[in-house]
């Protein structure tokens, strides 16, 4: 599918039983998680139930910039009716009105994650998400990104992530996923941008082609 929304629906839509635990393919499931959603699950004690995330990045696991554990927490834990999941890339989960809600704040309860290898790893997936961002907002899957708007998100990843959030008790680590994050944000707006000019979510194909028809004026000079 290439990203995990449109996956996770269609799982959910063929799930049999009642409670849903969605894990990704870079994720474990500690021992004492396994235990407290059995025991949450057991004793009826909520329809949706938030999980920390420890994320690993590049080697080192966070404790900052928003993905620390119990900064990065998910409700992957759920009553199959109480939960749907939006088409759109990185879309928030869609929850039921009247869930009960429940978090998990044991970071030791919390699923490992390891989210990026090295650079290379990041940046292959920057590439490839920002495009499918682009795609949404381009075909009205998800609300188009403004130059206002770009230009909030970045103040609010730099404050947010490095500040509010800590980002700096990562060092490099956390300096360099803030600065990559507002990398993503603006190439994924930039992306956005070039297919609303060229009216195809394929752009580098009018791109050449323009290309080809200055190439050939200015050979035409020579003849």
């Amino acid at each position: 599918m290439g990203y995990v929304e449109p996956a996770r629906q269609f799982a959910l839509e063929k799930a049999s039983n009642e409670w849903i635990l969605v894990v990704d393919a870079d994720e474990l499931v500690p021992f004492k998680l396994k235990n407290n959603i059995v025991e949450i699950a057991e004793q009826d004690m909520a329809d949706v139930v938030y999980i920390p995330r420890n994320n690993y990045f590049f080697g080192k696991l966070l404790r900052g910039t928003g993905w620390g554990p119990l900064q990065d927490v998910q409700p992957r834990f759920f009553k199959k009716s109480f939960m749907s999941f939006s088409p759109a890339i990185h879309s928030i989960f869609q929850i039921k009105d009247g869930a009960r809600i429940y978090y998990i704040k044991d970071p030791e309860a919390g699923f490992i994650h390891f989210s990026y290898i090295d650079v290379d790893h990041f940046l292959d997936k920057l590439n490839r998400y920002t495009t499918i961002e682009a795609k949404n907002m381009y075909k009205g899957v998800k609300e188009p990104l403004t130059l206002k708007k770009l230009l909030i998100k970045i103040f609010k990843t730099l404050i947010g992530r490095f500040i509010a959030r800590k980002g700096y008790k990562d060092s490099i680590y956390g300096f360099s996923l803030t600065i990559l994050m507002l990398a993503y944000h603006t190439s994924a707006y930039l992306k956005y941008k070039i297919m609303e000019k060229f009216e195809t979510d394929n752009p580098r194909d009018k791109i050449l082609l323009e290309y080809k028809r200055i190439a050939e004026k200015i050979i035409e000079e020579y003849k």
